[in-house]
């Protein structure tokens, strides 16, 4: 590994010397900070882009949390020109794990340490889009209340339901808001009523969404009104939103207590194969690799059975 690190070194530097001569004198003509960028991104999306069709890519994009986090690195690239793609999102974050193993290796000199960032990434890409469905379900629980009574106001002032449902979706905003929108679209495209409030109940991730399609369907059907059954409901979801509220405040302590407690041994690893020589040997042994695994395996079992305990409190 010694020998690998030794070359990599002026592999690296020779690579980046390049690169700043051939961005900034290509064409012979003094560049400006915004045309560097440029130039610089341009790079970027073209390695991004051949990084891209290596069979990996469609293997990751086949997980959700992979392909969720690409379409995030994509949209964030909305505003730069050219923008990205998923594929070469995916490209990017793989050629920003493969420079991070590269930067790694120079610096613990260990194969230990140069997959420290691989082990970071399948561990991270799974927390961040489980933690950005927890901030989506949340959003859209507490902007229901407000389109319930939207709902209610639109279908007691003599509108369809189409229409109740496009003023939903044009007056709102957030995620449920945008879910009204969808439904309101295809309702317009020709779509029944029954498959358009189908394809509502599939985007909007509240609980009992089933039951508030179930009545949207009856009062179509039969012209009832429901004026005070949303409004109540309404009232309903935001207790309900108050409540969680309360409880996440007064479970923060034991739910920080908990990551802490199941990402330190993962974070010492990390850090110990990057900077301690002794641990990255013992850690090339059979006995070394079996011991981590073991640790990481409780870890993994603990957080489980803690998952379990607050599901069933909540």
């Amino acid at each position: 590994m010694e020998a690998v690190s030794g070359i990599a070194l002026p592999v690296s530097c020779g690579a980046l010397v390049w690169l700043t001569s051939y961005v900034l004198v290509s064409t012979g003509e003094p560049r400006s900070a915004g045309q560097i960028q440029r130039l610089a991104w341009r790079w970027i999306v073209r390695a991004a882009e051949r990084i891209s069709r290596l069979r990996i890519v469609p293997l990751l994009l086949g997980f959700a949390p992979w392909r969720n986090f690409a379409g995030a690195v994509a949209r964030r690239t909305r505003d730069l020109r050219p923008a990205l793609y998923r594929e070469q999102a995916c490209g990017l974050v793989l050629g920003g794990c493969a420079a991070a193993c590269l930067g790694c290796a120079l610096l613990s000199r260990s194969l230990p340490g140069a997959l420290v960032p691989v082990g970071a990434a399948a561990i991270g890409v799974p927390l961040w889009d489980s933690s950005r469905q927890r901030l989506h379900a949340r959003r859209m629980a507490e902007e229901m209340p407000e389109v319930l009574r939207a709902l209610a106001l639109a279908l007691a002032s003599g509108e369809t339901l189409a229409q109740a449902i496009d003023y939903v979706g044009t007056h709102g905003r957030g995620p449920a808001a945008e879910a009204f929108s969808r439904v309101a679209m295809r309702l317009r495209c020709g779509e029944s009523t029954r498959e358009a409030l189908e394809a509502l109940s599939d985007d909007l991730d509240v609980p009992r969404v089933d039951l508030l399609v179930t009545a949207l369907l009856i009062s179509q059907r039969t012209g009832s009104p429901l004026r005070g059954l949303l409004e109540t409901t309404a009232k309903l979801a935001e207790r309900q939103s108050e409540m969680e509220r309360l409880l996440s405040v007064k479970t923060a302590q034991v739910r920080l207590s908990v990551r802490v407690v199941c990402l330190l041994p993962v974070v010492l690893i990390g850090t110990l194969s990057l900077i301690s020589p002794d641990f990255q040997r013992g850690l090339a042994t059979p006995a070394g690799i079996v011991s981590v695994l073991i640790a990481l395996a409780m870890d993994g079992l603990a957080l489980a059975i803690v998952r379990r305990l607050m599901k069933e409190v909540l």
